[in-house]
């Protein structure tokens, strides 16, 4: 991002590309409460309107969908954003989605996971935080290349596509489980 920054248009200081991570830290701050609060606001209203009044595993799944707007959303905007060398706070708006979205959706896999093998629960969080950082590692490792290589709008679109993957597997989750613990 910092090459696309200190270029015309935007000509940013050191200093002024240092702060577009302001956007970031805001994502990150909103998800940590997004992925606590939130879910289980969401999920206290699933169950308080469901036939059962018990929690299961798969409601949690449903907090899944703020996520499932914010985290490829902010994708689709910093690829046209920063392909099109729009206004900078459309590329900061876009990067805060990102920022959200890469935290907001794993406290969610957690709290699933958690809920659904609490024997595993120690295994699955360490498993899900290296996969997670092992993408974000692979991904800043190759980003400058792949940019240069083929543009900011193409690797955000498959940011965007793989979060949409991600996000849409939960789908298949939800209705396996609320289907094998009705045949139990």
């Amino acid at each position: 991002m910092s090459p696309l920054l200190l270029a015309p248009p935007y000509l940013f200081s050191t200093e002024s590309v240092g702060l577009m991570q302001i956007a970031a830290i805001i994502g990150f701050v909103v998800a940590c409460y997004g992925g606590g609060g939130l879910s289980d606001v969401i999920t206290g209203y699933i169950v308080r309107h469901s036939s059962t009044q018990n929690i299961w595993p798969e409601q949690r799944l449903i907090s899944l969908i703020p996520g499932m707007a914010f985290g490829p959303a902010g994708c689709v905007l910093l690829a046209f954003a920063c392909g099109n060398q729009l206004h900078w706070s459309a590329i900061a708006v876009g990067f805060g989605l990102v920022s959200f979205g890469s935290v907001y959706t794993p406290n969610i896999a957690i709290t699933y996971i958690v809920h659904r093998n609490p024997r595993d629960a120690a295994k699955s969080l360490v498993l899900i935080n290296v996969f997670k950082n092992l993408i974000t590692f692979i991904f800043l490792y190759v980003a400058v290349d792949w940019v240069n290589e083929s543009g900011y709008v193409q690797v955000y679109m498959i940011m965007f596509m793989l979060n949409v993957l991600v996000l849409i597997s939960a789908v298949p989750l939800y209705f396996f489980d609320a289907k094998k613990r009705r045949n139990v």
